[in-house]
């Protein structure tokens, strides 16, 4: 992880801090998925747009998220790039479930 310019001082500490992301960030990350989906059920937006407008919001939730969580644990540190290089892979992951 230090490739992506996450300090830690243990492993345990690195896994409890994807666990509390992955916690904090779930209300966050519901909305970001469904209100694409919502807009393009409704014929509102193009497929396109609800393709960028997905991976936008949800870089941006999950950029939150983890900064949130960064800030107030001691034992993790992140840059804002591997927030931003993180949460970008995700949304790009995630992709694949606006499909469905």
């Amino acid at each position: 992880m230090k490739l992506f310019g996450f300090e830690y001082t243990s492993i345990k500490s690195i896994i409890i801090f994807f666990i509390i992301v992955t916690i904090v960030g779930f209300p966050i990350e519901i909305f970001a998925s469904a209100f694409p989906k919502a807009l393009l059920s409704l014929d509102k937006i193009t497929l396109k747009f609800a393709k960028i407008l997905f991976v936008t919001l949800d870089t941006l939730s999950t950029m939150f998220t983890l900064a949130l969580v960064d800030y107030f644990m001691g034992s993790v540190s992140a840059s804002d790039i591997s927030i931003f290089a993180i949460s970008f892979i995700i949304a790009l992951l995630s992709l694949n479930d606006l499909n469905e």
